[in-house]
Protein backbone atom coordinates (compact mmCIF):
# COMPACT_ATOMS: atom_id res chain seq x y z
CA UNK A 1 0.00 0.00 0.00
CA UNK A 2 2.95 2.77 0.87
CA UNK A 3 4.67 1.39 -2.33
CA UNK A 4 1.57 2.14 -4.26
CA UNK A 5 0.93 6.08 -2.63
CA UNK A 6 4.76 6.40 -3.17
CA UNK A 7 4.42 5.23 -6.97
CA UNK A 8 1.60 7.41 -7.33
CA UNK A 9 2.95 10.30 -6.06
CA UNK A 10 5.96 9.85 -8.29
CA UNK A 11 3.68 9.50 -11.15
CA UNK A 12 1.95 12.61 -10.50
CA UNK A 13 5.65 14.48 -9.79
CA UNK A 14 6.62 13.09 -13.22
CA UNK A 15 3.20 14.11 -15.22
CA UNK A 16 3.55 17.72 -12.78
CA UNK A 17 6.93 18.35 -14.59
CA UNK A 18 5.69 16.66 -17.99
CA UNK A 19 3.41 19.50 -18.31
CA UNK A 20 5.31 22.50 -16.97
CA UNK A 21 7.74 21.36 -19.62
CA UNK A 22 5.32 20.73 -22.39
CA UNK A 23 3.97 24.22 -21.15
CA UNK A 24 7.18 26.37 -21.53
CA UNK A 25 7.91 24.42 -25.13
CA UNK A 26 4.74 25.67 -25.95
CA UNK A 27 5.12 29.15 -24.90
CA UNK A 28 8.71 29.18 -26.40
CA UNK A 29 6.78 28.01 -30.08
CA UNK A 30 4.32 30.41 -29.57
CA UNK A 31 7.02 33.15 -28.81
CA UNK A 32 9.49 31.80 -32.03
CA UNK A 33 6.02 31.63 -34.15
CA UNK A 34 5.42 35.49 -33.22
CA UNK A 35 8.70 36.38 -33.57
CA UNK A 36 8.68 35.07 -37.17
CA UNK A 37 5.69 36.27 -38.11
CA UNK A 38 7.04 39.87 -36.96
CA UNK A 39 9.98 39.74 -39.11
CA UNK A 40 8.51 38.74 -42.02
CA UNK A 41 6.44 41.55 -41.53
CA UNK A 42 9.66 43.80 -41.40
CA UNK A 43 11.26 42.17 -43.88
CA UNK A 44 7.98 42.86 -46.04
CA UNK A 45 8.30 46.39 -45.10
CA UNK A 46 11.61 47.24 -45.96
CA UNK A 47 11.79 45.18 -49.34
CA UNK A 48 8.63 47.60 -49.98
CA UNK A 49 10.39 50.64 -49.03
CA UNK A 50 13.62 49.65 -50.78
CA UNK A 51 11.32 49.26 -53.89
CA UNK A 52 9.80 52.72 -53.38
CA UNK A 53 13.16 54.05 -52.65
CA UNK A 54 14.58 52.86 -56.66
CA UNK A 55 11.40 53.61 -58.38
CA UNK A 56 11.29 57.52 -57.16
CA UNK A 57 15.27 57.94 -57.77
CA UNK A 58 14.64 56.57 -61.09
CA UNK A 59 12.07 58.99 -61.51
CA UNK A 60 14.04 61.87 -60.44
CA UNK A 61 17.38 60.70 -62.57
CA UNK A 62 15.25 60.64 -65.90
CA UNK A 63 13.20 63.96 -64.88
CA UNK A 64 17.56 64.80 -64.38
CA UNK A 65 18.41 63.81 -67.56
CA UNK A 66 16.33 66.20 -69.45
CA UNK A 67 17.97 69.20 -68.01
CA UNK A 68 18.37 71.16 -71.21
CA UNK A 69 22.27 72.87 -69.51
CA UNK A 70 23.81 68.89 -70.10
CA UNK A 71 22.92 69.18 -73.72
CA UNK A 72 23.76 72.98 -73.81
CA UNK A 73 27.27 71.94 -72.62
CA UNK A 74 27.48 69.06 -74.92
CA UNK A 75 26.89 71.41 -77.52
CA UNK A 76 29.01 74.00 -76.44
CA UNK A 77 32.23 74.47 -78.20
CA UNK A 78 35.52 73.95 -76.53
CA UNK A 79 37.52 71.05 -75.07
CA UNK A 80 35.86 69.44 -71.69
CA UNK A 81 38.95 70.58 -69.87
CA UNK A 82 38.07 74.55 -71.14
CA UNK A 83 34.68 74.82 -70.62
CA UNK A 84 34.76 73.30 -67.13
CA UNK A 85 37.71 75.54 -66.01
CA UNK A 86 36.03 79.07 -67.71
CA UNK A 87 32.67 77.64 -65.69
CA UNK A 88 31.10 78.11 -68.84
CA UNK A 89 26.88 79.27 -68.53
CA UNK A 90 25.68 75.65 -68.58
CA UNK A 91 28.27 74.27 -66.12
CA UNK A 92 27.07 76.57 -63.78
CA UNK A 93 23.75 75.59 -64.70
CA UNK A 94 25.00 71.79 -64.38
CA UNK A 95 25.68 72.45 -61.29
CA UNK A 96 22.11 74.53 -60.13
CA UNK A 97 20.12 70.84 -61.71
CA UNK A 98 22.49 68.63 -59.50
CA UNK A 99 21.97 70.96 -56.03
CA UNK A 100 18.20 71.33 -56.75
CA UNK A 101 17.92 66.82 -56.72
CA UNK A 102 18.62 67.79 -52.76
CA UNK A 103 15.04 69.38 -53.02
CA UNK A 104 13.73 66.76 -54.53
CA UNK A 105 15.79 63.52 -52.41
CA UNK A 106 15.79 65.53 -48.86
CA UNK A 107 17.24 62.65 -46.93
CA UNK A 108 20.52 60.55 -47.47
CA UNK A 109 21.73 62.39 -50.90
CA UNK A 110 25.31 61.73 -51.17
CA UNK A 111 27.09 63.18 -54.11
CA UNK A 112 25.42 64.01 -57.73
CA UNK A 113 27.18 64.44 -60.81
CA UNK A 114 27.27 65.20 -64.28
CA UNK A 115 30.09 63.49 -66.51
CA UNK A 116 31.01 64.08 -70.15
CA UNK A 117 30.69 60.97 -72.64
CA UNK A 118 34.54 60.45 -72.23
CA UNK A 119 33.90 59.86 -68.45
CA UNK A 120 35.27 63.49 -67.22
CA UNK A 121 33.53 65.14 -64.51
CA UNK A 122 31.59 68.27 -65.72
CA UNK A 123 29.90 68.97 -62.16
CA UNK A 124 29.57 67.52 -58.99
CA UNK A 125 27.62 68.88 -55.93
CA UNK A 126 28.77 67.09 -52.36
CA UNK A 127 26.12 67.42 -49.36
CA UNK A 128 24.91 70.94 -51.51
CA UNK A 129 27.77 72.35 -52.50
CA UNK A 130 29.46 72.27 -55.24
CA UNK A 131 33.06 71.22 -55.77
CA UNK A 132 35.20 73.41 -57.59
CA UNK A 133 36.53 72.71 -61.16
CA UNK A 134 40.26 71.65 -59.66
CA UNK A 135 38.86 68.81 -57.86
CA UNK A 136 37.05 67.07 -60.62
CA UNK A 137 37.85 63.72 -61.29
CA UNK A 138 39.29 63.38 -64.96
CA UNK A 139 38.20 60.01 -65.76
CA UNK A 140 35.51 57.87 -63.62
CA UNK A 141 34.71 56.11 -66.67
CA UNK A 142 35.37 52.96 -64.63
CA UNK A 143 33.98 53.85 -61.49
CA UNK A 144 31.37 51.93 -59.21
CA UNK A 145 28.56 54.97 -60.37
CA UNK A 146 29.14 54.26 -63.53
CA UNK A 147 30.28 50.78 -64.41
CA UNK A 148 27.55 49.07 -66.57
CA UNK A 149 25.90 52.39 -67.90
CA UNK A 150 27.91 52.23 -71.63
CA UNK A 151 25.19 49.26 -71.89
CA UNK A 152 22.20 51.08 -71.40
CA UNK A 153 19.65 52.33 -73.71
CA UNK A 154 18.38 55.74 -73.72
CA UNK A 155 15.98 56.38 -70.80
CA UNK A 156 16.85 53.13 -69.00
CA UNK A 157 18.59 53.55 -65.14
CA UNK A 158 21.25 51.99 -63.68
CA UNK A 159 20.97 50.85 -59.78
CA UNK A 160 24.20 50.10 -58.92
CA UNK A 161 25.81 47.83 -56.10
CA UNK A 162 26.63 49.10 -52.93
CA UNK A 163 29.79 50.73 -52.45
CA UNK A 164 31.78 52.97 -50.37
CA UNK A 165 31.42 56.65 -51.74
CA UNK A 166 34.22 59.58 -51.71
CA UNK A 167 32.21 60.42 -48.62
CA UNK A 168 32.83 57.45 -46.69
CA UNK A 169 29.53 56.49 -46.93
CA UNK A 170 27.81 53.13 -47.94
CA UNK A 171 25.88 54.63 -51.25
CA UNK A 172 24.02 52.88 -54.34
CA UNK A 173 24.05 55.02 -57.31
CA UNK A 174 21.36 55.60 -59.51
CA UNK A 175 22.30 56.64 -63.37
CA UNK A 176 21.38 57.28 -66.58
CA UNK A 177 22.91 58.71 -70.03
CA UNK A 178 22.32 62.00 -71.39
CA UNK A 179 21.70 61.66 -74.93
CA UNK A 180 20.47 64.63 -77.90
CA UNK A 181 17.98 64.44 -79.69
CA UNK A 182 18.84 62.14 -82.40
CA UNK A 183 19.79 59.80 -79.26
CA UNK A 184 23.44 60.03 -79.54
CA UNK A 185 25.16 60.15 -75.74
CA UNK A 186 25.89 63.45 -74.33
CA UNK A 187 27.36 62.08 -70.76
CA UNK A 188 25.89 61.09 -67.88
CA UNK A 189 24.11 61.79 -64.77
CA UNK A 190 24.05 59.96 -61.52
CA UNK A 191 23.39 60.27 -57.83
CA UNK A 192 24.10 58.59 -54.96
CA UNK A 193 21.57 57.43 -52.09
CA UNK A 194 22.69 56.41 -48.60
CA UNK A 195 21.82 52.70 -47.78
CA UNK A 196 20.14 53.54 -44.50
CA UNK A 197 18.31 56.49 -45.91
CA UNK A 198 15.26 53.72 -46.94
CA UNK A 199 15.13 52.99 -43.24
CA UNK A 200 14.96 56.30 -41.51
Amino acid sequence: MRLLRYLAILAGVVLLGLSVVTGVQSNRSRSADSLDARLDLLAKQQVRTIESTLERSSAVILQLANAPSFLRFAEAAGSTNRKVNRQIRPVVESQAALAYIREIVPRGLGAASFVDVDGREVARVVDGRQVPPDELERDVSASPPLEGIADLAPSEVLHTRPYVSSTGAWVFSTATRVVDGSGNPAGVVQFELELDSDTR
